[in-house]
C-alpha cells in the first residue's frame, strides 16, 4: 500500500491544528486554539439531535444533517412561489443578501442556471390574505389554525390556565392539539423564537402579565419577514398589545415592488399589529422612537456587513447611554428550545449548526 496516500491528509491536519485553514488563517483561530470550545459545543449535539428525532419526519442523514427539502417534499410543499407560507427563495442564491462570501460570485454559472427574481413576502402583493389552508397547504389535522371559526380548528386553552408554561416544541404541540406528524415547527420557529427571547432572554414580559382590563403594550422591531405567523404571539401573550415592525433589505424590496392590484395591509388584530419599514434597509435608533425590544432571528451578526451600521449605533450610542442598560458578559448563550429542528446541510460542520439554534442577549435593561 502506498504510504503517500496517508501522508497528505496527515500534513493538512497538522497544519490546520497549528496554523488554521489556508487562506483565512490571518482572521481565524487555529484548531488548537479552538479545541476546548469545540469540545464544549459538541457536548450539545445530543440535545439538538433529540429535538429533530422526536418528529416522525425528522430523518437524520448519515452525516448527521437534516435534509429540509426532502422533508418539505414529503408534504408536497417544496417550491418557491405558489406554496403559501412555505414559499421561499431557493436555487443557487438562497439568500437575499449573500454576505462577503458571495460577493462577486456568478450565481448563474455562466448563464447555465436561471436565478429567480423572487420577492420575499410576495403574498402581501395579493388581493387578499391567505387563509390557514392556503398558507399551510397541509391536511387539516396538521395545521395550527388561527381562524377558530373553521370547523377543523381546535382553540387552545388560555395559556394563563395552563399548569406549566409553554417551554419547548413538545409542550407547544400539546397545547395546540397537533400531532408530532405536523411539520409546523419548521415554520413556527421564528415566532416561537421571538416569544422565547421576549419572555426568557430579555425578560421584558411573561404570559401571565396584564389582564383583560389592563393590557400590556410592547413595541418590537425585527429584521425578519415572517409577518404571516406572528399572530401566534397573541395566543402566547394573551393580555398584550404587540406592535411588530419588520425591517431589512427584503422588507424594503417588498414595499417597493410594483403590485398588479392594490395589496392588502399586513394583518392586524386587537393584540398584534405588523408594520413594514420600507424607508431604508438598516435599522437606526431614530426610527419610530425606541422599541421595547429589538430582536433578530438567525441573524448571523458576524457574517453580514449589513449589521455593522445597526450594531455600531445600537450598543454604544443608544442603549449604553440608558441607565442600567449596558452590555454584560454574564448574559448566557443558551440552546433555543424553539429552534428549527434539524442540523443544517453543511456536512463539513459537525458541531451543532441549527437555524435559530441558540439565543444570545446582547444588551437589556
Amino acid at each position: 500500500m502506498d504510504q503517500h496516500f496517508y501522508q497528505r491528509p496527515l500534513q493538512c491536519s497538522k497544519y490546520y491544528w497549528n496554523h488554521g485553514a489556508r487562506g483565512v488563517a490571518q482572521i481565524q483561530l487555529t484548531h488548537k486554539q479552538l479545541c476546548a470550545d469545540n469540545k464544549r459545543h459538541m457536548e450539545r449535539l445530543p440535545e439538538t439531535q433529540a429535538i429533530i428525532r422526536m418528529f416522525p419526519w425528522g430523518r437524520l442523514e448519515t452525516d448527521g444533517t437534516f435534509n429540509l427539502d426532502i422533508a418539505r417534499a414529503r408534504f408536497d410543499v417544496l417550491g418557491s412561489s405558489g406554496y403559501g407560507y412555505w414559499s421561499h427563495r431557493g436555487g443557487q442564491a438562497p439568500h437575499a443578501e449573500m454576505g462577503p462570501l458571495g460577493a462577486g460570485r456568478d450565481m448563474t454559472y455562466g448563464g447555465l442556471v436561471k436565478v429567480e427574481n423572487f420577492i420575499d413576502g410576495n403574498d402581501l402583493l395579493r388581493k387578499k390574505h391567505l387563509t390557514d389552508e392556503q398558507g399551510w397547504k397541509l391536511p387539516s389535522r396538521l395545521i395550527p389554525y388561527l381562524d377558530f371559526g373553521h370547523s377543523a380548528a381546535k382553540q387552545p386553552v388560555l395559556v394563563t390556565d395552563l399548569p406549566e408554561e409553554i417551554s419547548d416544541w413538545r409542550s407547544w404541540y400539546k397545547w395546540r392539539g397537533l400531532p408530532l406528524d405536523s411539520p409546523a415547527a419548521l415554520l413556527m420557529a421564528v415566532p416561537l423564537s421571538v416569544y422565547q427571547m421576549l419572555v426568557r432572554c430579555l425578560e421584558i414580559t411573561k404570559p401571565a402579565a396584564g389582564s383583560a382590563d389592563k393590557r400590556v403594550s410592547l413595541n418590537m422591531e425585527m429584521n425578519v419577514n415572517s409577518w404571516n405567523r406572528f399572530a401566534e404571539l397573541a395566543l402566547l401573550l394573551p393580555y398584550h398589545d404587540l406592535k411588530v415592525v419588520l425591517f431589512g433589505g427584503a422588507v424594503k424590496a417588498l414595499v417597493e415592488a410594483p403590485a398588479k392590484s392594490p395589496a392588502p395591509s399586513p394583518p392586524r388584530t386587537r393584540a398584534v399589529s405588523v408594520h413594514l419599514s420600507g424607508e431604508q434597509k438598516h435599522w437606526t435608533p431614530d426610527y419610530d422612537g425606541k422599541p421595547d425590544a429589538l430582536v433578530a432571528c438567525n441573524a448571523g451578526l458576524g457574517s453580514y456587513g449589513e449589521w455593522i451600521p445597526s450594531s455600531a449605533r445600537l450598543i454604544p450610542q443608544w442603549l449604553a447611554g440608558m441607565p442600567g442598560c449596558t452590555p454584560r458578559e454574564d448574559y448566557p448563550i443558551a440552546l433555543n428550545p424553539f429552534q428549527r429542528p434539524g442540523q443544517r446541510g453543511l456536512a463539513v460542520v459537525r458541531m451543532p449548526n441549527v437555524s435559530n439554534g441558540f439565543t444570545m442577549t446582547i444588551v437589556k435593561k
